[in-house]
């Protein structure tokens, strides 16, 4: 394999790459938005790429005119999995999804399509396609990375203790040629010392973001309100039950509610029994709730914001987070105990011990009365992101791995 030398700062590499995907656009979140930079951002330091991922939703748009080929590959044998109760249902349409993905690589072999390298964006597709290549004897390097914690850490459900148990067997047997794991907070070491003693070769990664995309708005801000977002899904990993209630507290503790608004982006299970919430308590005139966002929508949400929140109890390190603070932006956030001292409060961001509802409003009352600190906060917050979340570093990590792969 040639590698040969770039003319900007990172080393480009003579080799193509099939990138698989679980989850793509029209599905929105950080993992998916991850994909679209790299994929963008990496185009130009690689011979060529190409996308694999599920057939679902209207993406044709978004297909043509994206800058890496898109392959849709059927995902679903059954259509209606809800129609059986059952936990297998999901497992079967992921084998099916991955058997569909191997006949592919098959069909780009047959038709001389070069692929150096597979990379995969998750850990149980990653596996499943582990299996096959090896029973089909695909001989082409296979790095997975891992969007999160793969033992879905807060996850109690039927399927996540499935797959768990398949997780925590399969790396016995099947080893991929490289583990990534990026790092969203969640990162478990249990998990890593098991890749260790199994000899799958590992590293920790982090998001990186546009700061050029995501930067400070200097236009002059006409709205009047007082603007807390929340770009977080709505499900119980994300807790925005409890961004609602510091809200509500929030609102005891001020003078006027006339100018305060809290925002609420995003789409998921628990959307109505937070509008419930919000409903119950009366509400109704201090909350919207915006629904899923394009990546425009959410900067231009990000330009109007005050405060951004974020009220897991298990993960805040996600890109919402530091999207809001590479635009400059004062952040309030539970400790979740997994950040490894990238928040630190009252420097970069809020940090409130998990849970306390009470202390998290009062965070909200000081930085509602005290414009300088929040600009403070927020100046500190984008020099964070500049510093360790840049893309020319996240690159020349993933062009290192991939002469790791090759070389050996």
């Amino acid at each position: 394999m040639k590698f040969y030398q770039g003319t900007n700062e990172l080393d480009k590499l003579n080799i193509s790459i099939l990138r698989v995907v679980g989850n793509f656009y029209p599905t929105k979140g950080g993992s998916v938005t991850h994909v679209i930079e790299l994929s963008k951002q990496i185009q130009s330091i690689v011979k060529s790429q190409m996308i694999f991922c599920p057939d679902e939703g209207d993406y044709q748009n978004f297909d043509s005119s994206f800058c890496v080929p898109i392959k849709r590959i059927k995902s679903k044998l059954l259509k209606k999995p809800t129609i059986l109760k059952i936990p297998c249902i999901g497992i079967i349409n992921d084998f099916y999804y991955s058997v569909n993905i191997v006949t592919g690589i098959k069909n780009l072999i047959n038709q001389s399509y070069l692929v150096n390298v597979i990379h995969v964006h998750d850990f149980y597709l990653g596996q499943s396609l582990v299996l096959l290549l090896k029973i089909y004897k695909i001989e082409i390097p296979l790095i997975i990375m891992q969007h999160g914690s793969p033992t879905e850490l807060g996850n109690t459900t039927v399927r996540a203790s499935i797959m768990r148990c398949i997780l925590l067997l399969s790396i016995n047997y099947l080893k991929p040629s490289y583990y990534l794991q990026l790092d969203d907070g969640q990162v478990n070491d249990h998990f890593m010392k098991k890749l260790n003693d199994n000899k799958i070769r590992n590293k920790i990664v982090h998001h990186a973001i546009d700061t050029e995309f995501y930067k400070p708005n200097k236009e002059i801000n006409s709205i009047t309100k007082f603007i807390i977002l929340s770009n977080n899904r709505l499900d119980s990993f994300k807790r925005v039950d409890l961004t609602i209630l510091a809200y509500e507290k929030f609102l005891t503790m001020i003078d006027s509610t006339e100018n305060v608004l809290l925002i609420l982006n995003g789409s998921g299970y628990m959307s109505k029994k937070l509008k419930k919430i919000v409903k119950d308590k009366k509400l109704e005139n201090f909350v919207v709730f915006h629904g899923e966002k394009t990546i425009e929508e959410v900067k231009d949400d990000l330009a109007v914001a005050d405060i951004v929140v974020g009220t897991s109890l298990i993960s805040n390190m996600n890109r919402s987070m530091q999207e809001a603070m590479s635009c400059g932006k004062a952040i309030i956030i539970f400790d979740d105990k997994n950040t490894n001292n990238f928040f630190k409060n009252m420097d970069n961001s809020i940090v409130v011990s998990p849970g306390d509802i009470e202390d998290f409003a009062c965070k909200l009352k000081l930085l509602y009365e005290n414009k300088e600190l929040r600009k403070q906060l927020g100046k500190s917050a984008r020099k964070t992101i500049l510093k360790n979340r840049s893309w020319n570093f996240r690159l020349s990590e993933e062009l290192e791995v991939y002469r790791n792969v090759l070389m050996k």
